[in-house]
């Protein structure tokens, strides 16, 4: 026998054996637990504060906006990013270097054309490296961005090489 309350025309049953999914036809009778309208709005209360808890988000001060959390994969991968870029921007300065023209002035120079001829078959990712060694102060050029063709006789100066240790802060 089925036990059944029904509150402001909401049937509070509950089928405990799960019969309506079983295959096994031995009985005709459904069995169902009796749970009252209070315990079940207490049960959704606690599974909606726990999603609730899942959904805040930490308290971050002006130091950390922005950054993923300490210790987390997003953090590792990261790191992982601003080293590989550390790596390509000490790469493009050592081909700078050995391919570009020395000057009177202890400088070495090669022009975008040059530079953008030999160099991509290395890395696609060119103007973004000259970009990120002209703001650590390792090269120099003329103007904001550089484009293929259009660029190709601007002038880069390998002001000074990065050091082995050189990485960028995270």
């Amino acid at each position: 026998m089925a036990m059944k309350e029904t509150v402001n025309g909401i049937d509070n049953r509950i089928d405990i054996n799960n019969n309506n999914n079983n295959n096994n036809n031995d009985s005709d009778e459904e069995t169902y637990e009796y749970v009252s309208l209070s315990e079940r709005i207490a049960s959704y209360q606690k599974k909606l504060e726990a999603e609730q808890r899942k959904l805040e988000k930490p308290c971050k001060t002006k130091s950390d906006y922005g950054r993923p959390l300490e210790g987390s994969k997003t953090q590792a991968r990261g790191i992982k990013a601003y080293d590989t870029i550390a790596q390509e921007i000490r790469d493009l300065c050592t081909f700078i270097a050995n391919n570009g023209t020395k000057n009177d002035d202890n400088t070495i120079t090669i022009t975008f054309g040059q530079l953008f001829e030999s160099y991509e078959m290395l890395s696609n990712k060119l103007v973004g490296i000259l970009l990120r060694a002209c703001k650590h102060g390792f090269v120099h050029f003329e103007g904001e961005i550089l484009y293929q063709r259009r660029d190709d006789g601007v002038v880069i100066t390998l002001l000074k090489m990065p050091p082995d240790d050189f990485k960028l802060a995270y």
